[in-house]
This record gives C-alpha cells, sequence and structure tokens, in this order.
C-alpha cells in the first residue's frame, strides 16, 4: 500500500524534476535545449532509484509513529529531501568526487523542490495511506494480541 504511494510521488517529482531543472537551465544558463530531452528524463529516474528506496524505506516508521497527519508530513518531507541528498552525495562520491558536490549543490535543489512540491499535491493520499494504515495496525493488533507470561 505504502510502496504504491511513494512509486506514485517519485515519479510526479520525477515529471516536476525535469520541468524545475529545464527551466533553471534556461534561465541561469541560457540553454534549455539540451535539459528538455527524454534522455535527461531517463537519467533523473535511474539516479533517482536509491532516493526511492529510502524512501520506501522511510515512510513506514513515520506512518506508524504518533503525531497528526501535518508532523507525519513534515518529517516525510524531511526524510525525502534527506534522501535525495544522500544519493547525490553516494552519487558523487562514486561517479564523480565530492568536491563537485560541494561546488554544485544547487544541481540538487530541483530535486528537492519537486519531491516536497509532489508531496504537497498528493497531501489527500497521504492522508488516506495514514488511515489506512493506522487502522490496519490496529485491526492487526486486535486480532493478534501479544500474550506475555510471567516466568
Amino acid at each position: 500500500m505504502y510502496i504504491k504511494h511513494v512509486l506514485n510521488t517519485w515519479l510526479l517529482a520525477n515529471l516536476f524534476h525535469q520541468l524545475l531543472f529545464s527551466l533553471g537551465c534556461l534561465v541561469f544558463y541560457n540553454n534549455a535545449e539540451s535539459f528538455m530531452l527524454f534522455g535527461s528524463l531517463i537519467a533523473g529516474l535511474v539516479f533517482s532509484l536509491p532516493a526511492l528506496l529510502l524512501c520506501i524505506i522511510f515512510l513506514p516508521p513515520l506512518i506508524y509513529s504518533s503525531g497528526s497527519v501535518l508532523e507525519k508530513m513534515c518529517f516525510w518531507c524531511l526524510a525525502v529531501a534527506g534522501g535525495i541528498i544522500v544519493t547525490g552525495i553516494t552519487i558523487c562520491l562514486i561517479f564523480i568526487d565530492i568536491d563537485f558536490f560541494l561546488s554544485s549543490w544547487m544541481l540538487f535543489a530541483p530535486g528537492i523542490v519537486s519531491a516536497i512540491l509532489s508531496i504537497i499535491i498528493r497531501i489527500t493520499q497521504f492522508q488516506n495511506l495514514t488511515i489506512a494504515m493506522e487502522s490496519q495496525n490496529k485491526i492487526s493488533n486486535d486480532q493478534n494480541p501479544n500474550h506475555e507470561h510471567n516466568i
């Protein structure tokens, strides 16, 4: 249930990322043609796969934690931004070097903004997911109570 939510949010974020990255290239470098190609969308999908996997790991503990939906949403945004930053650092360490990341961290800003924008757009789905997973957890706890016996 939560994997589908993360996957849909990730796909929407990748579409927004392509638009924001192209807009940034147009504004800052006066060149958007090279970044509007289908290949850059595919590269974005491939390079964001580690962040997707991290977010699949991050979401269930956030959903089951105590707190309001708004608090969970804020922590979800922080977790996603953290996953993007960790992925960016890892990619730079493996393929380039850390100095590239430190000198051009603004390349990752469109990814973070697009992910947070996608989360905000999907707030209703997040609320529904939170309610569904909490009720599912309550039902499973009611059906399978943990009986502890003192020895």
